[in-house]
């Protein structure tokens, strides 16, 4: 399975490379299925703090897979779920090169059940079992903690 997506970026015609602060971090990414993102660096780095930048999308990604994980599990279990909520959270960290990277992400998903909810140690397996068959997860370093208080 193959899966693409296209970046596009344009310089202002003003401004000078050479400034870290005059160019345009500014840039659309198209995906596969027709979507195109307006995206930017973070705010922390010169970018534009009403876009969506590479650390959130990483984290979206993450929170999305394993939602997509459990709910599929959740599913097989004939457990019916109502509704689900993850706000999750990524730290920005150094490594031992002193390169920034991704190092961990929590989750914090809350998730509703109609008529008979799974136990809490039946729900925390398939938390488990959901974060093992997760592709983001199983492609990235960071540590995932999964938070379920």
């Amino acid at each position: 399975m193959l899966f693409s997506s296209k970046l596009t970026w344009a310089n202002r015609q003003d401004t000078n490379l050479a400034t870290p602060q005059a160019w345009s971090r500014q840039h659309e990414i198209s995906l596969q299925s027709g979507q195109i993102l307006e995206c930017s660096s973070a705010a922390a780095f010169n970018g534009d703090a009403d876009k969506a930048n590479p650390e959130e999308l990483l984290l979206a990604a993450v929170s999305s897979c394993h939602m997509l994980s459990l709910l599929t599990i959740a599913e097989k279990k004939r457990w019916h779920v109502t509704a689900y909520k993850d706000c999750a959270q990524a730290i920005l960290s150094r490594n031992a090169h002193g390169l920034q990277y991704i190092s961990e992400i929590t989750l914090a998903p809350k998730i509703s059940f109609a008529a008979s909810s799974p136990t809490s140690d039946q729900l925390e397996k398939a938390h488990q079992l959901a974060h093992q068959h997760c592709f983001i997860a199983n492609s990235i370093k960071a540590k995932v903690i999964i938070n379920l208080d």
